[in-house]
């Protein structure tokens, strides 16, 4: 995904801090993607937790 590559780092890291993605808006939260995540809808999902 172009649109995310090399933002691992801070994904995870917003991860640890506020835990799971709940909607992909919150991609736009996570510094340096703001503005940066139109149309990852459609190739990336965001899904409850597996048991």
């Amino acid at each position: 995904m172009p649109a995310l590559k090399g933002h691992g780092f801070e994904i995870v890291r917003y991860r640890e801090e506020r835990g799971r993605f709940t909607s992909l808006r919150q991609l736009d939260e996570v510094p340096g993607l703001a503005g940066k995540t139109d149309g990852v809808d459609e190739a990336v999902t965001v899904a409850g937790p597996t048991e």
